[in-house]
C-alpha cells in the first residue's frame, strides 16, 4: 500500500497518467468521430507525418517501396518517438538536439512532399 500511494505522489508518474489517460481518450474520440487526423480535418491540409501509419502496414505486409512511397521517413517513427520521450524525462540536451534535428528533417520531405504534390500518393 505505501508503494503504491508513495507512487501517486510523485509528480513525474501522475503527469505519466494523466498524459497516458489523454492521449487514450484522444484515441477514443477520434475512432468514435471518424477523424483520423484533426489537423487535416479542420483545416484541410496534411500534415508532416500524413502516411506513416499506411507506410508502416505495407512495410508489415513486404512491400518496402510501397512503404517508402507512402512515407519515405517512416522508419525514423520510432527513434524520433524515443528521442522526444526521452527528452520530457530526462531533460538532456541531447535528447533535444536529436528530437530537434528528427523534426528538421522531417518538416524538410513535408515541404519536398508539398510542393512535388507527393503527399497522398
Amino acid at each position: 500500500m505505501k508503494i503504491t500511494k508513495k507512487l501517486l505522489t510523485q509528480k513525474g508518474f501522475r503527469q505519466q497518467i494523466v498524459i497516458g489517460t489523454l492521449l487514450c481518450l484522444y484515441i477514443v474520440l477520434l475512432q468514435v468521430f471518424k477523424i483520423y487526423s484533426p489537423i487535416t480535418y479542420f483545416f484541410g491540409v496534411p500534415t508532416p507525418t500524413t502516411g506513416i501509419t499506411r507506410a508502416w502496414l505495407m512495410f508489415f505486409r513486404g512491400d518496402l517501396l510501397g512503404a517508402l512511397n507512402k512515407h519515405p521517413l517512416f522508419p525514423l517513427a520510432i527513434p524520433y518517438a524515443s528521442s522526444l520521450y526521452l527528452y520530457m524525462t530526462k531533460r538532456k540536451c541531447l535528447y533535444f538536439i536529436v528530437a530537434f534535428l528528427f523534426a528538421l528533417l522531417y518538416l524538410v520531405v513535408y515541404i519536398y512532399r508539398m510542393i512535388n504534390h507527393t503527399i497522398y500518393s
